[in-house]
């Protein structure tokens, strides 16, 4: 393979969510950014997407008269099942950090989302 491109998992469908939690995946664990590569050289056959470049992760997405047209398919960040993480070389440059802990509850998912949609 070459020239591939890996990003963020921006997507939600109904089921989406059911999915994970059944195939015992948090969506709180996005590794997203972290390849390995098993070409015995070092080659330049991937590229991680810029996070926050909305119109260079576009052209990666199905258009609207794509096979997902009726599935109810949104790609839109804020609707997504998971949170946007910029991995280890795209964060945004900051001086501010902050450590939030979620304790272990039957809610703890949904408490955490409803925190993070009111950061954006």
């Amino acid at each position: 393979s070459s020239e591939m491109k890996f990003g963020c998992f921006q997507c939600h469908y109904p089921q989406l969510k059911d999915q994970f939690k059944s195939a015992g995946l948090s969506v709180f664990n996005n590794n997203w950014y972290s390849i390995h590569n098993f070409t015995p050289e070092i080659d330049d056959s991937w590229s991680l997407i810029r996070n926050g470049d909305e119109s260079s992760q576009l052209e990666y997405i199905p258009g609207p008269d794509s096979e997902l047209a009726g599935l109810q398919v949104s790609f839109n960040e804020t609707d997504s099942v998971v949170p946007m993480t910029f991995g280890k070389n795209n964060v945004p440059e900051t001086s501010e950090s902050c450590l939030v802990v979620f304790f272990d509850s039957d809610d703890m998912d949904d408490r955490a989302m409803s925190f993070i949609h009111e950061l954006q």
